[in-house]
Protein backbone atom coordinates (compact mmCIF):
# COMPACT_ATOMS: atom_id res chain seq x y z
CA UNK A 1 0.00 0.00 0.00
CA UNK A 2 1.46 3.40 -1.18
CA UNK A 3 1.90 6.03 1.36
CA UNK A 4 -0.79 8.56 -0.14
CA UNK A 5 -3.55 5.77 0.14
CA UNK A 6 -3.08 4.68 3.84
CA UNK A 7 -2.84 8.65 3.67
CA UNK A 8 -6.40 9.02 2.04
CA UNK A 9 -7.81 5.59 3.77
CA UNK A 10 -7.26 7.41 7.68
CA UNK A 11 -8.82 10.63 6.37
CA UNK A 12 -11.71 8.97 5.29
CA UNK A 13 -11.89 6.61 8.58
CA UNK A 14 -11.67 9.81 9.91
CA UNK A 15 -14.43 11.85 8.13
CA UNK A 16 -17.72 9.92 8.85
CA UNK A 17 -17.25 9.93 12.50
CA UNK A 18 -16.35 13.45 12.87
CA UNK A 19 -19.95 13.79 10.67
CA UNK A 20 -21.70 12.47 12.57
CA UNK A 21 -20.58 14.23 16.04
CA UNK A 22 -21.46 17.53 14.20
CA UNK A 23 -24.76 16.36 13.18
CA UNK A 24 -25.33 15.34 16.90
CA UNK A 25 -23.92 18.55 18.21
CA UNK A 26 -25.73 20.88 15.69
CA UNK A 27 -29.59 19.27 16.28
CA UNK A 28 -29.29 19.65 20.25
CA UNK A 29 -33.23 19.59 20.25
CA UNK A 30 -33.45 16.37 18.56
CA UNK A 31 -30.33 14.19 18.25
CA UNK A 32 -32.07 10.95 16.55
CA UNK A 33 -32.93 13.21 13.84
CA UNK A 34 -29.47 15.04 13.52
CA UNK A 35 -27.96 11.06 13.53
CA UNK A 36 -30.70 10.06 10.93
CA UNK A 37 -29.78 12.91 8.48
CA UNK A 38 -26.27 12.28 8.71
CA UNK A 39 -27.16 8.42 7.99
CA UNK A 40 -29.33 9.06 5.46
CA UNK A 41 -26.72 11.73 3.69
CA UNK A 42 -23.21 9.48 4.70
CA UNK A 43 -24.42 6.35 3.34
CA UNK A 44 -24.35 6.86 -0.53
CA UNK A 45 -20.96 8.75 -0.43
CA UNK A 46 -19.33 5.82 2.06
CA UNK A 47 -20.01 3.26 -0.77
CA UNK A 48 -19.73 5.07 -4.01
CA UNK A 49 -17.06 7.69 -3.82
CA UNK A 50 -14.42 4.84 -3.10
CA UNK A 51 -14.35 3.88 -6.65
CA UNK A 52 -15.16 7.21 -7.99
CA UNK A 53 -12.12 8.80 -6.31
CA UNK A 54 -10.03 5.97 -7.46
CA UNK A 55 -11.75 5.85 -10.83
CA UNK A 56 -10.32 9.58 -11.34
CA UNK A 57 -7.24 9.24 -9.96
CA UNK A 58 -6.08 5.97 -12.16
CA UNK A 59 -7.59 8.71 -15.44
CA UNK A 60 -6.07 11.99 -14.19
CA UNK A 61 -3.91 12.04 -11.08
CA UNK A 62 -3.96 11.64 -6.94
CA UNK A 63 -3.96 15.23 -6.69
CA UNK A 64 -6.96 15.70 -9.45
CA UNK A 65 -8.85 13.07 -7.14
CA UNK A 66 -7.86 14.89 -3.55
CA UNK A 67 -8.56 18.36 -5.20
CA UNK A 68 -12.42 16.88 -6.09
CA UNK A 69 -12.53 15.83 -2.71
CA UNK A 70 -11.64 19.36 -0.96
CA UNK A 71 -14.18 20.92 -3.67
CA UNK A 72 -17.09 18.45 -2.29
CA UNK A 73 -16.05 18.85 1.18
CA UNK A 74 -16.27 22.93 0.81
CA UNK A 75 -19.80 22.38 -0.83
CA UNK A 76 -21.31 20.14 1.98
CA UNK A 77 -19.69 22.37 4.70
CA UNK A 78 -21.19 25.89 3.00
CA UNK A 79 -24.58 23.32 2.79
CA UNK A 80 -24.91 21.94 6.55
CA UNK A 81 -23.91 26.06 7.18
CA UNK A 82 -26.78 27.20 6.16
CA UNK A 83 -29.20 24.56 6.78
CA UNK A 84 -27.76 25.15 10.45
CA UNK A 85 -28.79 28.63 10.06
CA UNK A 86 -32.02 28.03 8.46
CA UNK A 87 -32.40 25.62 11.45
CA UNK A 88 -31.66 28.24 14.31
CA UNK A 89 -33.69 30.81 12.51
CA UNK A 90 -36.97 28.71 12.88
CA UNK A 91 -36.11 27.45 16.29
CA UNK A 92 -36.14 31.08 17.48
CA UNK A 93 -38.88 32.04 15.24
CA UNK A 94 -41.11 29.16 17.18
CA UNK A 95 -40.62 30.15 20.55
CA UNK A 96 -43.72 29.81 23.31
CA UNK A 97 -45.88 32.56 24.16
CA UNK A 98 -44.24 32.25 27.34
CA UNK A 99 -40.49 32.59 26.27
CA UNK A 100 -41.68 35.95 23.77
CA UNK A 101 -42.99 37.99 26.64
CA UNK A 102 -46.27 36.27 27.62
CA UNK A 103 -47.85 35.97 30.75
CA UNK A 104 -45.50 33.92 32.55
CA UNK A 105 -47.68 33.65 36.43
CA UNK A 106 -49.08 30.22 36.83
CA UNK A 107 -53.17 30.48 38.40
CA UNK A 108 -54.21 28.26 40.56
CA UNK A 109 -56.59 25.47 39.61
CA UNK A 110 -59.89 25.06 42.04
CA UNK A 111 -60.52 22.24 43.82
CA UNK A 112 -64.34 22.04 43.14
Amino acid sequence: MSRSSRWSASAWAILCPCLFAMAGRDTPHNRAAGLSVAMLVAGVPRIVMPTLIGAVAEIYSTRVAFGLCAAAMLCALIVVRRLARQSAQAMTGMESPAHAGGDTTERPRSLS
